[in-house]
């Protein structure tokens, strides 16, 4: 069983490719060599290896990762591993080489679609330069660079700035006064059908709008025509709910005092059906955090996700 170098091993970073490429090729030589014969080859594996992970541990250290990140961490548990190998094998065990390369085999393209990929991803966004080990700006500090990069994923997530009320920085501005409208009718307005309606629509259409806006970030983009029916569906299942929540609220005298609250279970309902409707596919396949994500660190997307409950799921 031998494991061929191809583009779905590629992280896109050349340094990276090119060591992962001879890790591969020494891992396919000790599976094609004689078990007799295997000893020498696999101590130069080894020391390939050894190499091999520090180099990326150094990335890491420079560019802001802790020293015993999970990442590292597995490189700490397949050197033990391979080194306990080694040992075996000088007392005679014959086999114990081919069985290490075999896992090895399995272990590396999953290794490398997840760690790697994003260690590659973070290097991007942060300006390192893995061939020359220097950073684009190398007078920004690290949090410097990540607040960039906070200011990009909220701002910019897709490459091109967004409108401000449609940005993550920007959502309370609009929707605080949309939430106050709505409270204020409740209480001074309950049985106002127009005044429901309009604080509904306004709540919706805000919804509406920055779904479209990000609708870049995700895998493919939002279907528009998904958006624009679960607008519809959205405001009409909104403003009986809301309108019902107002009238009860000043009918019955033990709900009265939660008058103010009574747009809010039509806000919940409609928001429900729009995250399964606009996010359908979101929801369904998650939103990805490596590469197609336009650069986007993986935790500010993710975070700018909650909202909307969808899964996240990393992809090279």
């Amino acid at each position: 069983m031998m494991l061929d170098w191809t583009a779905a091993l590629s992280v896109g970073d050349a340094r990276m490719d090119v060591t992962h490429e001879e890790f591969v090729s020494m891992l396919n030589q000790l599976l094609a060599t004689p078990p007799n014969e295997q000893l020498p080859l696999y101590r130069r594996f080894i020391e390939h290896t050894v190499a091999h992970f520090a180099q990326e541990e150094r990335w890491m250290l420079a560019t802001g990762f802790a020293a015993d990140n999970c990442h590292a961490g597995q490189h700490v548990t397949i050197l033990e591993t391979m080194n306990a190998v080694l040992e075996h094998s000088e007392k005679g065990d014959a086999g114990i080489i081919k069985r290490m390369a075999l896992a090895l085999v399995e272990w590396f393209p999953q290794h490398t679609a997840s760690m790697d990929a994003g260690l590659a991803q973070h290097l991007k966004n942060v300006g390192f330069n893995s061939s020359t080990e220097t950073l684009a700006d190398p007078s920004a500090s690290y949090g410097q660079r990540q607040q960039a990069l906070t200011v990009r994923a909220a701002c910019a997530p897709a490459g091109e700035l967004l409108p401000w009320p449609v940005r993550a920085c920007g959502w309370a501005l609009v929707g605080t006064p949309i939430i106050a409208f709505m409270v204020s009718n409740a209480k001074h307005y309950p049985n106002s059908l127009l005044r429901i309606f309009l604080g509904q629509l306004l709540n919706q259409s805000h919804l509406a709008g920055a779904t479209y806006c990000n609708r870049g970030v995700s895998a493919g983009g939002a279907d528009v025509a998904a958006i624009a029916k679960a607008y519809v569906v959205s405001i009409s299942t909104a403003v009986p709910i809301a309108f019902v929540a107002a009238v009860s609220a000043q009918r019955w005298t033990v709900l009265r005092p939660l008058a103010r609250y009574a747009p809010y279970p039509g806000v919940a309902a409609a928001n429900a059906l729009a995250c399964v409707t606009m996010r359908q596919a979101d929801v369904a396949d998650g939103i990805p955090v490596f590469g197609s994500a336009a650069g986007a660190p993986a935790v500010q997307l993710g975070t700018s996700r909650v909202a909307w409950g969808c899964p996240l799921r990393g992809s090279s």
